[in-house]
C-alpha cells in the first residue's frame, strides 16, 4: 500500500483505495467518533462444493447485507477467506482456481479477481481477500466466489467460507 501526501495540504491519499481521500486528522487518535462511524456489520459462514466450467459460485448461500441510505455513499469493508481441497489423484489434474468478490445486487466484482492452483502435490489452498468498497445507496449483498477451470479438474470442496462486510459510514 503506498500513501502520498501533499505537504500543508493535511491530506493522505492511498493509491489501492480507488479514489478514496483520507485526511490526516481521520487518523489521529480518538477520531473515530459515532458521528463518523455508523457501523453495520454482516456476516455469513458456508461449505459446499465448486464444479469445474460452472463459472463462478458464491461460497456461501446467503451473502451478508449493507443497506446505504438515500443520498448518502458509505466505504464498506468487505472481506472474504475459504479453504479449498480437490482430491487430484493423477499429476495431469491441476484445477486453476479463481476468486473475487462480488456485490449480488449490483452485478460488479468488488476489487480484483486472484488466481492460484490446486494439483496431487498441492491439493489445499486457502483464499483471502478484503476491499474496501464505495457503496451507493441501496441494498448491497456481497458474496465471495470461486470458479474453476483446467482440463480433466475434479470438483473442489469449500469449506470453512466466511464473508463479512462493514459498513464505515
Amino acid at each position: 500500500m503506498l500513501a502520498t501526501s501533499t505537504p500543508g495540504a493535511n491530506l493522505v491519499h492511498w493509491t489501492n483505495l480507488h479514489g478514496v481521500t483520507v485526511a490526516t486528522s481521520d487518523l489521529a487518535p480518538r477520531a473515530v467518533t459515532s458521528d463518523k462511524l455508523a457501523l453495520t456489520t454482516s456476516q455469513v459462514v458456508g461449505e459446499g462444493s465448486v464444479s469445474p466450467g460452472t463459472g463462478f459460485a458464491p461460497t456461501t448461500s446467503m451473502p451478508p447485507e449493507v443497506t446505504v441510505p438515500a443520498g448518502a455513499q458509505h466505504t464498506v469493508m468487505v472481506t472474504g477467506h475459504a479453504q479449498l481441497a480437490c482430491t487430484c489423484p493423477t499429476a495431469g489434474e491441476v484445477a486453476t482456481v479463481e476468486w473475487r468478490l462480488y456485490d449480488e445486487n449490483d452485478g460488479v466484482t468488488v476489487g480484483e479477481t486472484y488466481r492460484g492452483q490446486l494439483s496431487n502435490i498441492n491439493q489445499d489452498l486457502a483464499i483471502s481477500v478484503s476491499h474496501l468498497a464505495l457503496a451507493v445507496p441501496g441494498t448491497h449483498e456481497y458474496s465471495l466466489q470461486v470458479r474453476l477451470t483446467g482440463a480433466g479438474t475434479p470438483a473442489t470442496t469449500v469449506s470453512s467460507a466466511v464473508v463479512s462486510a462493514v459498513d464505515l459510514g
